[in-house]
C-alpha cells in the first residue's frame, strides 16, 4: 500500500508542477497568422528546472501537451559535458510510448518527434523569436550532392545485398565534426555556441539513425580543436575542395584511430559531398562536408547532414533525376534507382531537380538504402569499426508475403501482418523496388515495363497501401505523374518496411511480386455517370469488363459486389457474395437514401478490385425521372449505359429509345455492316460472328458462344449456345417492345454484352 501511495504522490506532484509551471506559452504570431501548426514562446528558466527533474512538458503540433521522461543521449562525450554543463541531449518517452529527441543549450531547445505524424520538429526561429513546428518540406536552397559522380567506387560490395533482418546490435560511431569560421559566426561566434549548434544537428541525426537503424554518433573528446571561429584563419575555402581540405585537417591534427568518421559543417554554398560510398573506418573517412547559407534546422539536418552521412555509411542515391535543369532520367548504374523523379527519401534529391516530387526529403530511408547501410555497417563492425552493443530489442516479425497475378491497369492493394515483442507502435512503408533499367521516362508513364511506377510515401500506422492512392482511385485518376497503374503486362517487385519506432530501433523488410496480365482492365462498365438515380429496393444489373481475370494464371472465378453510401470511403453493404466472375450480375439495392453511392467489385482470394467512376443516388422516386425526355427513365438509361441527359447519346441521329436494342438500319453506319454504331465499335467484323475485330480473340473464325438472356430488371430469361452474337433467333418468342440484355461468353471466357429492343 505504501508503494502504491508513493507512486500516486509522485504522479500527483508531477501533474501539479506542470499545471502550475508550464514553460510554454502560445505566441501572438500563432494567433495572428494562419499557420498550420501553433507556435510558442518558451521560458528557458522554467524549462531547465524540468530538465533537472528529467521530466518535461512538450507541446505537440495539434495544440496538446505531452509529458516525457528524459534519459541522457550523450551526443557530447563526458569530458565536453563536464566543460559545458549547459549543453545536453536527451531522449524522452511518454507514458504512451511516444519518443522524442531533445537538444538543450543555454539559450534554446530543439525537439524531434519520432511518431508518425505531421509537425515532426519544433525549433527556435531566430527572426521571429518563437518556436515553430515544421516538417522538412520547404527549402529555398536545395542540396547539390556531389557524391553521385563517384558511385562506381564501392558499389559492388553493397548494392546487391540480400534483404534480411538486422541483428539486434547497436553500433555507435565516434564522429569528428569540424566547422568553418562562417558557421561559427552564424551560431554566435564562441566555442560553446558552436558546439551547441553541432549538438543540435547531431541530436537530430541520431533521432533518424538511432530509431531506424540502431546507429548512434558521439563527438570525439578532441572536437574543440576542429572548430574555427574566424573565417579569415580557418583552413577552408568553398565548393568541392572542402572534402579534401577536411581530410587534410584531420590527418594533421587527429590520431587516425581517434575517430570512425569525420564531417565538416560549413556556412556557404548549398551543397555537400561524401566523396565515396561506404567510407567509415577507411582512409577516406574524413572526406565529407555539408554546406548551406543557413546551416541549421530540419532542412539542413535531414537533407544535408543525414544525406551525406548516409553515403559515408554505405547508401546510394535512389532517384532517377539528378539535374536541376533537365527533367530526364539518368543512369548512374548500380541497380539502385527505384524512386521516380527527384525521389522523396533521405538519400534522394527532393527539391533541387527539374522533376521534383516534393520540395524536401521525408525523414526516412527507403528499404533499399536501409539494407545497404545495414550490410555495410554490420560488415564493418565485424572488423572492429564502431562500438557495438547487443540489444534486447528485437526486429518486428512479418508474415510471409504472397505473390499475386492480376489484370493490367486495375487497382489493387497490399497488406502486411506484423507483430513485435517490445513495440505496439509499428509503422509500415510499402515501396516498389524495381530498379530502372530503361531510363526513357523519369516519371510514372504507364507504358513502362521496367523501373518504378509508384512513388514512395512516408511510413504510416496502416499496414495497407492502395495502388494508386485511394483518393486517386475514387477520382478515377489511375494515371498521374508520380503514381500510375501499368497498361502493359510486367512484374512489379514490392517490399514493406516494418519499423518498431523504438530507441535503438529495428526494422524488417519483406518482399513480394505482383504480375500484371492481358490487355484490358477489370472494370465496371455501367454506373458511369454522376447523375445516375435509382430507387431503393430496385433491381439493377451490374456489368463489368472481365478481361483476362478468369484466365490462368489469374484464374478469378468468383467476385464480391459491394455498395458504399459515403462516396467510396467504406463499403459495408454486400450486394452479391462469391458470385460468378462472368461480367454481369443482377443485384437489389437496399432500402437506403444516399447521393453518394458507389459500387465496388473485388476479386475473391486476390488483391485487385474496381470501383465505378462516379457517385450516384439511391432515392425514392428515381424510377419516374426522365430528364432528357426520350421515353427511357434515368434509372433505366444508367442501367443501359446511355446518357440520361442526352436523348441521342452517340449523336448519330437515332434516339436512344430506338437504339438501345434495335437491329434496324441507322443513319450513321460507318462500316456499312448493317449494325448501328450505338451497338458496336467502328471496326469491321471480318468473320461475321457479331464481334468486331478489336474485341475478337480470333477474327478469322466464327466463335461459339454461351449466352445468358436477361430482362432489363436483371431477371434471367434463358440460356443457350450460338455461333454468332448476331444470331437473333434467341429473341424468338419474347414479348414485343421490350428491352433485353444478352451476355455472351466465348470459349476463351471473353465476355460481350449486347442490348436488344424486340419488335
Amino acid at each position: 500500500m505504501r508503494k502504491i501511495l508513493g507512486t500516486f504522490l509522485l504522479f500527483f506532484s508531477f501533474t501539479l508542477v506542470f499545471s502550475q509551471e508550464n514553460p510554454w506559452k502560445i505566441s501572438n504570431y500563432s494567433k495572428k497568422s494562419k499557420a498550420l501548426f501553433p507556435s510558442y514562446q518558451l521560458s528557458m528558466d522554467v524549462f531547465k528546472k524540468s530538465v533537472e527533474r528529467n521530466q518535461v512538458l512538450i507541446p505537440k503540433s495539434d495544440g496538446s501537451f505531452e509529458k516525457y521522461k528524459l534519459s541522457p543521449l550523450g551526443v557530447l562525450p563526458l569530458g565536453l559535458q563536464k566543460k559545458y554543463p549547459n549543453l545536453r541531449s536527451y531522449t524522452g518517452e511518454s507514458s504512451g510510448g511516444e519518443k522524442i529527441y531533445l537538444s538543450v543549450t543555454g539559450e534554446k531547445v530543439s525537439i524531434s518527434f519520432t511518431e508518425v505524424s505531421s509537425g515532426r520538429y519544433l525549433d527556435f526561429d531566430k527572426s521571429k523569436q518563437i518556436y515553430l513546428f515544421s516538417d522538412p518540406k520547404t527549402n529555398p536552397n536545395g542540396i547539390s550532392c556531389q557524391t553521385h559522380a563517384l558511385n562506381t567506387g564501392a558499389e559492388k560490395s553493397t548494392r546487391k545485398s540480400s534483404f534480411g533482418t538486422p541483428t539486434s546490435t547497436f553500433i555507435n560511431y565516434k564522429i569528428a565534426i569540424a566547422t568553418n569560421g562562417e558557421y561559427a559566426q552564424y551560431h554566435g561566434g564562441t566555442l560553446e555556441s558552436t558546439l551547441g549548434a553541432i549538438q543540435e544537428t547531431l541530436t537530430r541525426v541520431n533521432s533518424i539513425y538511432n530509431s531506424q537503424l540502431a546507429i548512434g554518433f558521439t563527438l570525439i573528446e578532441q572536437n574543440e580543436s576542429l572548430i574555427f571561429l574566424d573565417p579569415a584563419t580557418d583552413p577552408f575555402t568553398q565548393g568541392t575542395l572542402l572534402a579534401s581540405q577536411m581530410h587534410t585537417l584531420t590527418s594533421n591534427s587527429l590520431p587516425l584511430g581517434s575517430f570512425d568518421l569525420a564531417h565538416l559543417f560549413a556556412m556557404g554554398e548549398a551543397d555537400g559531398n561524401a566523396t565515396n560510398i561506404g567510407t567509415v573506418c577507411t582512409n577516406n573517412k574524413a572526406k565529407a562536408y555539408s554546406s548551406h547559407p543557413s546551416p541549421q534546422g530540419a532542412s539542413f539536418d535531414i537533407d544535408y547532414v543525414c544525406h551525406e552521412i548516409g553515403h559515408q555509411v554505405g547508401a546510394y542515391h535512389p532517384q532517377l533525376v539528378f539535374s536541376g535543369s533537365n527533367a530526364v532520367a539518368t543512369n548512374f548504374g548500380g541497380g539502385n534507382q527505384i524512386e521516380l523523379g527527384s525521389g522523396t527519401t533521405i538519400m534522394a534529391y527532393a527539391g533541387i531537380t527539374a522533376a521534383d516530387v516534393q520540395t524536401n526529403s521525408d525523414p526516412y530511408f527507403n528499404g533499399l538504402n536501409l539494407e545497404q547501410i545495414r550490410v555495410f555497417t554490420q560488415n564493418a563492425s565485424q572488423n572492429g569499426c564502431g562500438e557495438t552493443q547487443v540489444l534486447s530489442n528485437t526486429a518486428p516479425t512479418v508474415s510471409t508475403l504472397q505473390n499475386y497475378n492480376i489484370p493490367v491497369y486495375t487497382p489493387f492493394y497490399l497488406k502486411a501482418e506484423a507483430s513485435d515483442l517490445e513495440s505496439t507502435n509499428l509503422s509500415y512503408s510499402w515501396e516498389q523496388l524495381n530498379p530502372e533499367v530503361d531510363f526513357t521516362y523519369f516519371d510514372a508513364n504507364n507504358q513502362k515495363t521496367s523501373g518504378p511506377l509508384f512513388r514512395i510515401f512516408p511510413p504510416t500506422n496502416n499496414p495497407v497501401r492502395y495502388f494508386p492512392a485511394y483518393d486517386k482511385i475514387l477520382s478515377n485518376s489511375l494515371t498521374s505523374q508520380w503514381e500510375s497503374l501499368g497498361s502493359k503486362p510486367r512484374i512489379f517487385n514490392f517490399g514493406v518496411v516494418v519499423r518498431d519506432n523504438q530507441e535503438k530501433g529495428q526494422y524488417t523488410l519483406k518482399t513480394n511480386s505482383v504480375t500484371t496480365h492481358g490487355t484490358k482492365a477489370f472494370e465496371i462498365v455501367n454506373f458511369s455517370t454522376s447523375l445516375g438515380k435509382y430507387s431503393p429496393l430496385s433491381t439493377q444489373n451490374v456489368i463489368w469488363e472481365v478481361g483476362s481475370s478468369t484466365l490462368a494464371p489469374i484464374s478469378t472465378q468468383k467476385v464480391n459486389i459491394l455498395l458504399s453510401t459515403d462516396g467510396g470511403q467504406t463499403f459495408p453493404i454486400t450486394l452479391a457474395e462469391n458470385t460468378d466472375n462472368d461480367g454481369n450480375q443482377s443485384v437489389v439495392f437496399p432500402e437506403v437514401e444516399t447521393t453518394k453511392a458507389r459500387i465496388k467489385i473485388e476479386a475473391v482470394d486476390n488483391i485487385y478490385f474496381t470501383i465505378n467512376k462516379y457517385d450516384f443516388s439511391i432515392t425514392t422516386g428515381s424510377s419516374l425521372v426522365d430528364t432528357d425526355g426520350d421515353g427511357l427513365s434515368d434509372e433505366l438509361e444508367n442501367s443501359l449505359g446511355t446518357n440520361p441527359l442526352l436523348s441521342d447519346t452517340d449523336g448519330d441521329g437515332v434516339s436512344d429509345s430506338i437504339e438501345v436494342g434495335s437491329n434496324t438500319s441507322s443513319p450513321l453506319d460507318t462500316d456499312k455492316d448493317g449494325k448501328i454504331d450505338a451497338l458496336e465499335s467502328l471496326l469491321l467484323d471480318q468473320d461475321n460472328d457479331g464481334v468486331n475485330n478489336q474485341l475478337d480473340p480470333d477474327f478469322t473464325l466464327p466463335n461459339v458462344y454461351r449466352y445468358k438472356l436477361y430482362q432489363i430488371d436483371g431477371k434471367l430469361v434463358k440460356t443457350g449456345s450460338v455461333n454468332s452474337t448476331s444470331n437473333l433467333e434467341i429473341l424468338t418468342g419474347l414479348p414485343s417492345n421490350r428491352v433485353f440484355v444478352v451476355v455472351y461468353t466465348d470459349t476463351q471466357n471473353h465476355s460481350i454484352t449486347k442490348k436488344y429492343l424486340t419488335d
